[in-house]
């Protein structure tokens, strides 16, 4: 009773024959039609697909998949929703990617800023904030590591080091940093003049001293070995993309373009990289 969703099913079964065609035999596909009250509905509910009503006699029907591997590892998509049919490519390559190799790269994530978000500061206090949208995202791919700074060697296992806002590090880790990359680690390095997000604690004692706290962070002893350079005293910003906001001007609100935060709308945006 729904020719939309016949039409997209027919385009799931024909992109997975395409995987599976291009895998060289490495890729198996059986397509199942669960029928109402039969043994292979029973696995498909147990495989966790989820049955939706396909007319107005309440019949269930199963548009999803289950996705294993030569080790047992499942990966499961309960249900293709049309409207995330853009998204499809993307979801069934990663499920393959997953399964093909289910050893998650390390991550090792150094920071100085609250990207775990914060617990509230006492019991029965407002809740604290979540963790970063990106560490959210980047634990669906990879294992997400806590490295503390102080540390004198970094784990053999992690893939990528991330460090973010690297303020006053110690000798030791300066060293165990400066050891990862040459020895061949891939390092992501986040380094701010000026951090908006570095929010040092308020004194109730001192109001300014939380204004006045340095909000710098720099990896320079590593990166004058390393030959790179990082401007302190510029920025870069898009007079096209600038965000509008409302400051306050002598008592008067002003609005203004602010440079460092871009609104970035769909024409600045590839359409087609999911």
């Amino acid at each position: 009773d729904a020719p939309g969703l016949k039409t997209y099913a027919d385009r799931i079964r024909e992109l997975l024959g395409e995987y599976a065609a291009e895998s060289g035999g490495l890729l198996e596909l059986r397509v199942i039609d669960p029928e109402p009250f039969s043994e292979a509905e029973d696995e498909a509910v147990a495989a966790g697909l989820q049955g939706v009503p396909a007319n107005a006699a309440g019949d269930l029907m199963y548009l999803g998949l289950v996705g294993t591997n030569a080790t047992d590892d499942r990966r499961v998509v309960p249900f293709f929703h049309p409207n995330q049919e853009e998204r499809l490519e993307y979801d069934l390559s990663r499920m393959i990617y997953e399964l093909s190799d289910p050893r998650l790269p390390v991550v090792g994530l150094m920071t100085s800023l609250p990207m775990r978000g914060e617990a509230p500061m006492f019991p029965g206090a407002p809740p604290g904030s979540p963790p970063w949208y990106i560490v959210s995202q980047m634990e669906d791919l990879f294992e997400v590591r806590d490295l503390e700074f102080g540390i004198d060697a970094i784990p053999g296992d992690v893939d990528i080091l991330m460090v973010v806002h690297p303020k006053e590090v110690p000798p030791e880790t300066l060293r165990a940093i400066d050891a990862f990359v040459l020895g061949g680690g891939n390092l992501a390095l986040f380094i701010d003049p000026f951090s908006e997000e570095d929010r040092p604690p308020q004194d109730p004692n001192n109001p300014m001293a939380a204004l006045m706290a340095n909000r710098t962070s720099n990896l320079d002893p590593l990166l004058d070995a390393w030959g790179v350079r990082m401007r302190s005293d510029m920025l870069a910003g898009d007079l096209a993309s600038a965000l509008r906001v409302t400051t306050n001007n002598d008592g008067r609100p002003e609005p203004v373009d602010h440079v460092t935060w871009p609104s970035l709308t769909r024409p600045r945006l590839a359409a087609d990289d999911l």
